[in-house]
């Protein structure tokens, strides 16, 4: 199965990614899931910027 949402970390920025072209990046529960891992393991890291 391919990542739906990747997470990818460059310097203090950190960008998410949704990658559902063929359901036009319509959010399920396993992907709103995995966009709130994404986003609470960025709020964890002290040295994310916003």
């Amino acid at each position: 199965m391919n990542q739906v949402v990747r997470v990818e970390k460059r310097q203090q920025v950190t960008v998410v990614t949704l990658d559902r072209a063929d359901v036009r990046n319509a959010v399920d529960a396993p992907t709103a899931r995995a966009l709130y891992d994404a986003f609470m393991a960025f709020d964890a890291d002290a040295s994310a910027r916003v």
